[in-house]
């Protein structure tokens, strides 16, 4: 345990008291809505010559379509396109070569009429209007809040896609590349998605995979099918050999450009959701360029380069052969560096490049991008080696990894130390599992130490940092009591039996007893902590899964109780506890907390001593000891008669 025990001094920090400012800046916000334009060509705004520029709106018609609309306006409204003069549809189901109108929803009496019109208007054929009807097509689709006549839109959308499938196979000049936006309406909602059968979905996902092979595709092309590919709507027929070859292409053009770098980590996600085998197995040539990525400065590229690494915490959550290739990057030279005084070659490794990138992260304020990257790696590497004891324990940038949690929680920052209080239950998850509880009583105590650390913060006592404890405390709680669990060295009643004695040893006693209760700004925290481990729930808990574990929240009111026979088998030391509530509480309300600490333990003792037929001896003694307390309660109230009486609870 060599390496656990030297995690110790890379938190001593947090023993000291925490400093803030009075006035704190909110946390940094990182857009990873949409890839960053490539500037790399533009030339200085001094340079540009002014352009005569044409006005051509396509703006999306939002209407709601719940009732059928009448034309707002009988006046034709003359559209121009900046491609061709060319003749346009009129409002007809005939094609004319009348003055152009608008294709807006608006100037259609009803819903229906409009995919009608379409539909005749590219039954014609005329190469000339295609490419307006297709645009005004998609933008009046993407306008609506909703779809009536899902039927009718049905047939209309197989219509529809018999002509997309004749222009993208026979093209006209004025439609070579715009293949993409042909069927990009239809995945642009979901109820049209559905309407689309597998055939044609099929159909699509070749041609759109096709394209983005072509080594001579042009940028905004490739970025369109790219962001088709990465929308998750139509690959519910993704197959391996689909994944294959889109991973190819995106292992070759990533680096073309920041927007499509930005894309292809998109598109890795999808890739890692819809087929985990292939991303699984070829993980060592994607993890490497999201981790470089993930540590970057620049904050529309490092939000996108961690979407791919989160995903993969989830879907491959206790898999090893994951969490090895995360280690063996992390493992990976970087670079070689020459030394400025000696010129000598200075080798490091990956994860010294991303360590270092850590400090320019932090002083740019991307905190929460930080915490994100340091939960996520705790995740992956919970267990990583062949053996059995090569666990996050051993990892070799263990204290470092610390380290970097240590910065961001000792930040000025409210919402940054609530955040890392919050990330640190990841910890929590790598470490309150079997062994802790195991006959390993040193490796128990030294977990159990390190985790204790981030309630130190107990006295930073505003009301985020607050919230922020008592979610982690009640996780902590979850997961060393947990049920469900087996094990095949003792039963499962003493297994809870011990879980109920750890979580008492190891929280209640120095997060409640010793620290909460001596602080009148912290006493509604410890005092509501025990209220809720000694309530009696007649609901039983439910068994969760591991990723509900790691990644689902727990409140205050869904953590497991203490057992009724742990709490009566260990009735004295409970009283003890109960006894410094009620010493320590100095208001009302914090008398009123007591009074229910002490109901919620009466309760648990009575749920299970009233269903004996014949009185115990464990329940004799817990009543005995109840009665002890009692009286010397009533004994120290006769000598200060302010002292609240138990008795009336009784």
């Amino acid at each position: 345990m060599a390496h656990l025990g030297a995690a110790l001094p890379a938190l001593h920090n947090f023993t000291q008291t925490p400093t803030y400012c009075p006035h704190s800046s909110s946390s940094p916000s990182i857009d990873t809505s949409s890839p960053a334009p490539n500037q790399e060509n533009e030339l200085p705004s001094s340079t540009i010559k002014p352009k005569k520029r044409v006005n051509f709106s396509l703006s999306p018609v939002t209407v709601d379509v719940s009732s059928p609309r009448t034309p707002t306006s009988t006046k034709l409204v003359h559209r121009k396109s900046i491609l061709k003069s060319r003749p346009s549809l009129t409002n007809s189901s005939s094609v004319t070569s009348s003055s152009a109108v608008s294709f807006g929803l608006e100037s259609y009496p009803s819903f229906t009429a409009m995919p009608e019109t379409m539909c005749d208007a590219l039954e014609a054929n005329d190469n000339h209007m295609k490419l307006d009807v297709y645009l005004n097509l998609n933008n009046a689709l993407r306008g609506l809040k909703a779809y009536p006549d899902s039927e009718f839109l049905l047939n209309k959308i197989a219509a529809l896609v018999t002509y997309i499938r004749r222009d993208i196979e026979f093209p006209s000049d004025c439609l070579v590349g715009c293949e993409s936006r042909f069927f990009s309406f239809l995945a642009s909602v979901d109820q049209l998605v559905h309407l689309v059968d597998p055939q044609t979905a099929s159909w699509i996902l070749h041609l759109s995979v096709s394209a983005i092979e072509n080594r001579d595709l042009k940028k905004n092309m490739l970025l369109c099918h790219l962001s088709f590919l990465a929308s998750q709507k139509l690959t519910r027929l993704f197959n391996n050999e689909l994944s294959n070859r889109v991973f190819e292409v995106l292992i070759r053009v990533h680096s073309r450009s920041k927007s499509i770098e930005g894309q292809c980590y998109q598109n890795l996600s999808t890739l890692i959701t819809m087929t985990p085998s292939v991303m699984l197995q070829r993980a060592s040539e994607w993890v490497p360029l999201a981790l470089r990525a993930s540590f970057s400065e620049s904050s529309a590229m490092h939000g996108k380069a961690i979407l791919p690494l989160r995903i993969a915490s989830r879907i491959f959550l206790g898999v090893k052969e994951f969490s090895r290739v995360v280690v063996d990057t992390f493992n990976q030279p970087s670079p070689a560096v020459k030394s400025p005084d000696a010129g000598v070659e200075i080798t490091s490794t990956l994860f010294d490049e991303c360590y270092d990138n850590v400090e320019a992260l932090l002083k740019n304020k991307h905190e929460d991008h930080v915490l994100s990257i340091w939960e996520t790696i705790v995740v992956v590497l919970i267990a990583w080696g062949k053996r059995r004891d090569e666990r996050l324990d051993k990892w070799t940038y263990l204290n470092k990894w610390l380290d970097i949690f240590r910065k961001c929680i000792n930040s000025t920052d409210v919402d940054v130390r609530s955040r890392a209080i919050c990330a640190w239950q990841k910890l929590a998850y790598a470490w309150l599992t079997i062994p802790i509880i195991s006959s390993h009583s040193d490796t128990s105590k030294r977990r159990a130490g390190i985790l204790m650390t981030v309630f130190k913060f107990l006295q930073d006592n505003r009301p985020e940092t607050i919230r922020a404890l008592t979610v982690t405390f009640s996780k902590m709680t979850s997961l060393i009591m947990r049920p469900g669990v087996s094990t095949s060295q003792i039963s499962a009643t003493e297994f809870i039996l011990r879980q109920c004695e750890f979580t008492w040893n190891q929280l209640v006693l120095p997060v409640i007893r010793d620290s909460c209760l001596h602080n009148p700004s912290t006493f509604a925290f410890g005092a509501t902590l025990l209220h809720a481990l000694l309530s009696a729930s007649n609901k039983a808990t439910s068994n969760r899964t591991e990723p509900e574990l790691c990644f689902g929240a727990v409140s205050l009111s869904d953590i497991p109780k203490l057992n009724a026979k742990w709490t009566r088998a260990n009735t004295e030391p409970v009283l003890e506890t109960i006894a410094k509530v009620f010493d320590k509480a100095s208001t009302a309300q914090d008398r009123e907390l007591a009074m229910q600490v002490w109901s919620a333990f009466l309760k648990t003792i009575q749920s299970i001593t009233q269903r004996e037929v014949r009185q115990s001896a464990e329940s004799m003694d817990s009543i005995a000891s109840i009665c002890n307390y009692l009286q010397a309660y009533l004994k120290k109230s006769d000598a200060q008669p302010g002292l609240l009486l138990l008795p009336a609870v009784v």
